[in-house]
């Protein structure tokens, strides 16, 4: 017989920040068109969101290692933990990428921040309130 050891998950409010904190990054992306970028210190994330043609990619980086460039496209300089793409057809499969060996450098409690961003990454919708207003929610 062994012991099956359950990994520790995230607050309920831990959780609401990072919705927020994912949500938030979103709806500036879809407002502006433009590559958005937003740091989380707590976990030493970063995250950026832009929109291409048929698809929403959001990425992860560490923000320890990550520099940001002068020309606006930070996301070419950087190698991300996480990278997905999110087709607004719903037909066709989310694009994925996680840098495995990256993420030995994360603490515990960063990682799980981490995989949780990945979830709502992968899970979001995008309610349109007006025309210059968004609204990412999760189902």
């Amino acid at each position: 017989m062994f012991i099956l050891k359950r990994k520790p998950s995230l607050t309920v409010h831990a959780m609401e920040e990072l919705r927020e904190f994912v949500g938030k990054t979103v709806e500036v992306m879809l407002l502006t068109k433009e590559e958005t970028i937003h740091a989380i210190t707590k976990y030493d994330l970063v995250l950026i969101f832009s929109w291409e043609r048929e698809y929403i990619e959001g990425s992860i980086f560490r923000l320890s290692t990550f520099d940001i460039a002068k020309n606006g496209l930070s996301s070419l300089n950087n190698t991300p933990l996480y990278s997905g793409k999110r087709h607004f057809d719903k037909k066709d499969d989310a694009i994925v990428y996680i840098d495995d060996d990256d993420l030995r450098g994360l603490t515990e409690r960063n990682i799980l921040a981490f995989y949780n961003i990945c979830e709502l990454i992968r899970t979001f919708e995008v309610e349109v309130v007006s025309s210059k207003r968004y609204k990412c929610k999760w189902v």
